[in-house]
């Protein structure tokens, strides 16, 4: 497992991108990771995604700085795969992938 602390909400404390790499979490596609927002003396699970974490990008999203996931896109090309990179927005309560719509 991989934990990374990022101040996603510019408040000056770490928020805590945790991803996970073992076979029960992870997949050909990536692995399985958690997004943890500490609020009132604990850690609250702000997200979760499926791929590899990474990092963060310039864009705020209700306060907190979008996360940028790679992801495996098996749809694009015949016959095998090309990463991708996927961004997820916090929508005030969760993170959710942007769909670009």
């Amino acid at each position: 497992m991989t934990v990374t602390a990022v101040d996603l909400n510019n408040d000056g404390n770490d928020e805590y991108v945790v991803q996970a790499a073992d076979s029960y979490y992870c997949g050909s596609g990536g692995c399985s990771f958690y997004i943890y927002h500490y609020k009132s003396s604990r850690y609250d699970r702000i997200g979760e995604d499926f791929g590899f974490y990474a990092g963060i990008s310039g864009t705020l999203h209700n306060g907190f700085n979008d996360i940028v996931n790679e992801v495996k896109d098996y749809s694009r090309k015949k016959g095998g795969s090309e990463v991708i990179a996927v961004t997820l927005h916090y929508n005030g309560t969760t993170y959710v992938r942007y769909s670009g719509k």
